[in-house]
């Protein structure tokens, strides 16, 4: 996991606005128990992925799962509007 992340930080190095890289390490941080990591870099990822509905709907999950784990009810029903108006897309 933690290979990964290096090998991803160092991608965005030198592609900073990468988005797909920032999903990723959202995720790496949702494994690795560190949700306000995760929201964070899916925030971040969404900034990037403005034209990716997609990549806006996996990171918006992100950002639900972290929620859900941090016991942030209010960003949690946020995400999942996000998620809901992603899907009618």
């Amino acid at each position: 996991v933690y290979a990964a992340a290096d090998k991803l930080a160092r991608i965005l190095r030198i592609t900073p606005t990468y988005a797909p890289v920032w999903s990723r390490l959202s995720w790496l941080a949702l494994q690795m128990n560190s949700p306000e990591r995760s929201v964070q870099m899916a925030k971040r990822s969404n900034s990037f992925a403005y034209s990716d509905a997609k990549l806006q709907l996996l990171n918006w999950s992100f950002i639900r799962d972290a929620s859900e784990v941090l016991n942030d009810e209010e960003s949690y029903n946020h995400a999942n509007q996000k998620i809901e108006t992603l899907k009618a897309f």
